[in-house]
């Protein structure tokens, strides 16, 4: 909707036409702004609760891949209490990975959406020479905060995979009797199974997910240009 603004200044006379947004009638107007602040209080308490606690977790659980590793490595007494104890340790990590994966694969692929959403709106307004500086900030802000995730994410699947294989080839295995020998050979047969952070449906998450979505909201961008 737009407003007519008559401004007169002596015998001149100018139409301003301002274009302002309802979405509601007026008689509506504080249900409208009471819902407006929800909206962004929702939002604040989102983006500061749920992605920390994403974050937390992977973080969580790729530093206690790396203490396993160490713990591996370091076996200074080859007991096979210990070596059965440390793969019960590793086998408690894959579960919770799983747990991880059932209960946050859906949050993931919300984050992911609406990053994709928002790269490919900032992009349009730049497009359009519209706050440049506000939308490069903003730009690189969410691009930072895809690639933080997405390299956590990364990191989990290669500490399991190639950290914990290598950490235990390096470990003292070759003095180790015949049974210990075998329980190393079945955690390293574990570890091909890579530990992958998924996106709901729709696959798991690596650096090449996230070039991808940027590539999407790239493409996103090329469409709308040209039907400018």
């Amino acid at each position: 909707m737009s407003k007519l603004i008559i401004v007169q200044s002596g015998k001149n006379r100018n139409v301003i036409k301002q274009i302002i947004r309802f979405p509601y009638k007026y008689q509506y107007y504080k249900t409208a702004l009471f819902f407006q602040f929800l909206h962004i209080a929702l939002a604040t308490i989102y983006n500061v609760s749920v992605q920390p606690l994403v974050l937390s977790v992977m973080i969580f659980l790729k530093a206690k891949l790396r203490i396993l590793q160490y713990r591996i490595r370091n076996i200074e007494q080859v007991v096979d209490k210990t070596l059965k104890q440390l793969i019960k340790e590793h086998q408690e990590l894959i579960q919770l990975h799983g747990e991880f994966n059932a209960s946050f694969q859906y949050i993931v692929l919300t984050e992911y959406c609406a990053t994709f959403l928002t790269l490919a709106l900032s992009f349009i307004e730049l497009l359009q020479a519209q706050r440049i500086l506000f939308h490069l900030f903003f730009s690189g802000y969410v691009s930072i905060q895809l690639f933080t995730i997405v390299w956590n994410a990364n990191e989990i699947l290669l500490e399991n995979s190639v950290g914990l294989a290598k950490a235990l080839y390096d470990s003292p295995w070759y003095k180790m009797d015949k049974t210990s020998k075998i329980l190393i050979h079945i955690m390293l047969m574990r570890c091909i199974k890579p530990l992958t952070i998924f996106i709901g449906p729709f696959g798991y998450m690596d650096f090449n997910a996230a070039v991808s979505r940027v590539k999407l909201a790239y493409s996103v961008v090329s469409v709308f240009s040209r039907n400018q």
